[in-house]
């Protein structure tokens, strides 16, 4: 009998408690946790009966990981094991004392998690990958696999402290191999629509990115913290046009410089929330389009009545931190009384008002729930769909996006056109025309999506008259 087996039945493991520490969400580490706690069975740890597994998951968001390693610690754990680099930062700030086990590092002594791989110190050890190493011969590898390939896209995450050697020893062999790459920062799980829309989309009119454009990309997920820095940091590079998304880009990019051209590509009302002087005669160095969500908010109540005739009490969700969605909140509240509607706001500042809002939505058993779908909204989608669809709720939202998600219905402008046309002012503008001299164009038309498939879960039937005004109807 081997040594290691000796030891094991010489002396059996008493009751312990392990605390795991994520990074990402409970579905992510699934493949890791089944071999670990295997290799824990076998040496006589059997979970419910002798050990403890207390689980804490980031989901993506890595400022939360020194609040759940407190968590973990508070749960009195012998061993706290941790998944990757941030995980391992927070549970080594948190405790001096409770020993840690890495999983998955990928430079422990680069990071300035332990003195040396050999001899550790300390409180922390554990597994590390040489992630930074390998990354030079995935390039090589893809190479050979996709002669073709001349171009990548490398999403990271910056926050991530492994991230930026990791990249730069792939962005090196690139080089070697004569093949183009372009970062693409991800910082919390709301930036990876936009990344990945951003990897399927090449071109625009005649100009080619690569070829006589350079296009810098910054996305503050649904943060709106973020913007005032990203837009100080477009400035420094110097650009030519400045391309702003919404209402808060805009905002931030307003403050950030009175010189360098900047184009809206959707906001409320850029003459309210103090963008541009005027739509025809924007002034100074803004321009772009609006979408006049706050004028269409009367509209979409009267679509509403039409679709649901029944209902009396509205349920709102907004974001309050978009100026812009706010004037449309007040005209859809001034309109309401025409209607026979009773609103129910509920304003979400951050990600962690969207489930305590949605709970009281639910409590307040309204007829039907409007979403103001700014980004900070859609970054929770699949949360709003899932929730109003257990209490047989109609969702209503401004984009088609939301409804072909699930919701019921969306009333609003064609965002890819408006994006299309903001191509437009750009191409102008860096043809030469100023900013200011190019008024602010709205929507001429307005979408009509509806959603029979949802219709049908609700047990609605969708009036003929709708049906035939629908620009999209999802089966």
């Amino acid at each position: 009998m081997s040594g290691d087996a000796e030891g094991q039945q010489a002396q059996e493991p008493k009751a312990a408690k392990l605390g795991f520490l994520f990074g990402g969400t409970s579905s992510s580490p699934a493949i890791a946790i089944e071999p670990f706690k295997q290799t824990l069975r076998e040496r006589g740890w059997i979970e419910g009966q002798n050990l403890t597994l207390v689980y804490r998951y980031a989901d993506g968001y890595y400022e939360r990981l020194p609040a759940l390693a407190r968590e973990v610690l508070d749960r009195r754990v012998a061993v706290i094991v941790t998944d990757g680099t941030p995980p391992t930062r927070a549970a080594k700030q948190a405790t001096t004392t409770v020993p840690i086990v890495m999983a998955t590092t990928a430079d422990p002594v680069g990071t300035g998690l332990v003195s040396s791989l050999a001899h550790p110190g300390a409180n922390l050890t554990g597994v590390s990958y040489f992630f930074s190493e390998i990354n030079g011969k995935r390039i090589e590898l893809l190479k050979e696999a996709a002669p073709h390939v001349a171009r990548v896209a490398v999403v990271y995450n910056p926050l991530n402290p492994i991230s930026d050697p990791a990249v730069v020893a792939l962005e090196t062999t690139a080089e070697a191999l004569k093949m183009r790459t372009q970062r693409l920062a991800v910082r919390t799980p709301e930036d990876f629509d936009a990344v990945l829309a951003l990897m399927t989309r090449q071109t625009v009119d005649a100009v080619t990115e690569g070829r006589n454009i350079t296009v810098e990309w910054r996305f503050s997920g649904a943060s709106d913290e973020r913007l005032s820095n990203l837009a100080a940091e477009l400035v420094r590079l110097k650009l030519d046009v400045i391309v702003a998304i919404n209402t808060q880009a805009s905002l931030a990019a307003k403050r950030a410089t009175t010189t360098t051209p900047i184009v809206m590509t959707r906001v409320s009302d850029p003459v309210r929330t103090g963008l541009v002087a005027s739509f025809a005669h924007p002034g100074g160095n803004i321009t772009g389009l609006s979408n006049f969500s706050d004028e269409l908010s009367g509209k979409r109540l009267a679509v509403i009545r039409e679709l649901m005739p029944a209902v009396s009490r509205l349920a709102v969700l907004w974001n309050v931190g978009n100026p812009g969605i706010e004037l449309s909140v007040r005209e859809m509240g001034r309109a309401s009384t025409q209607f026979g509607l009773e609103l129910h706001l509920h304003g979400v500042k951050s990600a962690d008002d969207v489930r305590p809002s949605l709970e009281r939505v639910v409590r307040e058993r309204a007829g039907a729930l409007f979403v103001f779908d700014d980004v900070l909204m859609m970054t929770h989608k699949t949360e709003i769909l899932n929730s109003a669809a257990k209490v047989r709720l109609p969702v209503i939202s401004q984009y088609a996006e939301l409804t072909e998600a699930g919701g019921l219905m969306a009333y609003g402008p064609d965002v890819s056109n408006m994006y299309r046309r903001a191509a437009t002012y750009v191409d102008k503008i860096l043809k030469g025309t100023r900013p200011a001299d190019l008024p602010i164009e709205q929507p001429t038309k307005v979408q009509l999506a509806i959603n029979l498939k949802a219709a049908k879960a609700l047990g609605l039937t969708i009036p003929q008259t709708l049906l035939l005004q629908a620009d999209q109807v999802i089966q």
